[in-house]
């Protein structure tokens, strides 16, 4: 019974994470590394959740997080679901491309619309600009960021830019 469980588990997890690798065309082609402390499958609700030190790795995209659920339908992720104080993401949009780095208390990975939403203390950063709010929608096919607040009482958005053509502090010669 362990094995068939063990085999259901690792079958699940090879098709779970392949629709987060958009930015780089080599992630989708590369196994997925898991984890965790513990893991449990509930293959009749298509919910795999893994506790306890959690980390995902799969071509340029890495996870990290206190837990992390997975939903599926008829073998098909639609959502991902990363928590901890806080969670981490990083992936390569592109080659020669900095990484773009995103946390916070709770990354949920919208499957079908290529969305990532990070809440709570929810940051992303790239090549140095860097964007906090209370809640970050970062849309990966596009590339795009918006930041909001949930509550009028929520931190309001800061961004801080880099130019573009940042170049080194020259210091004089004695």
């Amino acid at each position: 019974m362990n094995r068939i469980r063990t085999a259901a588990l690792a079958l699940l997890c090879s098709v779970c994470l392949i629709p987060l690798a958009q930015a780089l065309p080599t992630d989708r082609d590369q196994p997925i590394h898991i984890d965790a402390d513990t893991a449990d499958l509930d293959q009749k609700a298509g919910i795999l959740t893994y506790i306890g030190n959690v980390v995902i790795d799969q071509g340029s995209i890495h996870i990290e997080a206190a837990k992390a659920v997975i939903y599926s339908k008829n073998s098909e992720v639609y959502r991902v679901v990363a928590t901890g104080g806080p969670a981490h993401f990083q992936q390569q949009p592109e080659l020669n491309k900095p990484l773009v780095k995103a946390q916070g208390n709770s990354l949920v990975y919208d499957v079908s619309s290529e969305k990532l939403t990070i809440t709570e203390h929810a940051r992303v950063e790239q090549n140095g600009s860097v964007i906090t709010g209370d809640v970050i929608n970062y849309d990966i096919h596009l590339a795009t960021v918006e930041a909001g607040r949930r509550t009028e009482n929520s931190e309001r958005v800061k961004v801080i830019l880099q130019p573009q053509n940042k170049k080194p502090v020259e210091q004089d010669a004695e």
